[in-house]
C-alpha cells in the first residue's frame, strides 16, 4: 500500500504484520528545498536518519535494518555522513541497529549522491496511519525549519527522533505526521481530506502554520488527551486545535 503525500510503503508480511519500508535520497553535499545543499555532511547523516527513521517510527514499526548507498569523490566525506546516520540511531536506540553501507566512486563537482531505505514491521492491529478520530487534539512537535536553518540538531525548537519513538508507543497518540516538505496547514488539510474530519484551528500563527518544514524539525501528532511541554523535554510545543 502506497500512501500519497507519505514516503511510505506498507505491505503484508504475514498473519499478524505488515512490512513498512522507507526511502529517501539527495543529490549535493546535504538537503535543501530543491535537494541541492550546503549541509555539512555529518549533519546531513543525521538529518536524513532522523527523517527517514521518524518516518518509519511514526506508523508504530520497528526497525531491523538501515541501508545506506552513497555515491561520492572523497571517502572522507561519506565517512562523516555515516557517522552522523549512526550518532542520530543512538538518540532513540539502546542497542545497534544493523546498517548497511555501500561507498561508491563518484566525481561530478564534489556532489555527493546518497540513497537510504530504512525497513521494518509493525503488527497490523497497532500501525498508526490514516487513524486520527473525531475529537483528537492536534499539536505540533517541534518549529518548521528549512534545511540551511538547522545547525544544532539537538536545539530544543526541533523535534527528536526518540519522540517519535515515544509518541508511537503511547496508546493515546493516534497519528503522528513529520513534517517533510510541507507546512502544517498543509499536513491538517492532508488528514481533514484522508479521515473526513474538519478541525477547529486555534492558533493564530499564521507563520507557524504556512511555514515548510524539513530534516523532519517538525512533527504533528493527534491525542485522545491535552498533552504539556514537560512530557517533551522542554522541545517546542504547540497546540494546534481539535478535530471534529
Amino acid at each position: 500500500m502506497h500512501y500519497t503525500g507519505r514516503k511510505l510503503e506498507i505491505v503484508t508480511l504475514d498473519a499478524a504484520r505488515y512490512l513498512v519500508t522507507v526511502t529517501t535520497s539527495s543529490i549535493g553535499t546535504g538537503i535543501n528545498h530543491d535537494d541541492e545543499t550546503i549541509v555539512f555532511p555529518y549533519l546531513l547523516g543525521r538529518m536524513k536518519a532522523r527523517s527517514l527513521v521518524g518516518e518509519l517510527m511514526s506508523v508504530n514499526a520497528e526497525l531491523s535494518v538501515l541501508s545506506a548507498t552513497i555515491f561520492l569523490e572523497m571517502i572522507p566525506q561519506g565517512e562523516e555522513i555515516v557517522r552522523g546516520i549512526h550518532d542520530e540511531l543512538s538518540t532513540a536506540y539502546d542497542t545497534e541497529i544493523p546498517l548497511q553501507v555501500h561507498f561508491h566512486p563518484h566525481a561530478d563537482n564534489g556532489k555527493t549522491i546518497m540513497a537510504l531505505m530504512a525497513t521494518g514491521a509493525v503488527y497490523k492491529d497497532r500501525v498508526k496511519i490514516d487513524s486520527t478520530k473525531s475529537k483528537d487534539y492536534v499539536y505540533a512537535l517541534g518549529n518548521p525549519k528549512h534545511a540551511e536553518e538547522i545547525n544544532n540538531l539537538d536545539s530544543k525548537e526541533l523535534a527528536k527522533l526518540y519522540c517519535v519513538k515515544e509518541l508511537a508507543e503511547s496508546p493515546s497518540i493516534h497519528e503522528i505526521i513529520i513534517l517533510n516538505g510541507q507546512s502544517i496547514i498543509e499536513t491538517i488539510e492532508y488528514i481533514e481530506r484522508n479521515e473526513d474530519l474538519v478541525m477547529q484551528l486555534e492558533t493564530a500563527d499564521e507563520e507557524l502554520i504556512n511555514k515548510k518544514g524539513y530534516g523532519a524539525s517538525c512533527l504533528l501528532f493527534t491525542s485522545t488527551n491535552k498533552v504539556r511541554n514537560e512530557n517533551y523535554d522542554g522541545i517546542a510545543l504547540h497546540y494546534l486545535g481539535r478535530m471534529v
